[in-house]
């Protein structure tokens, strides 16, 4: 595997995790 596709999976699978933390967050403050 290529390491421009690790890249982009793993930025891919960071926005689902950081993407419903950061409106939590946007929520709390």
């Amino acid at each position: 595997m290529s390491k421009d596709l690790k890249i982009q999976i793993m930025l891919s699978a960071m926005d689902k995790f950081t993407a419903p933390m950061g409106r939590a967050a946007k929520r709390r403050h």
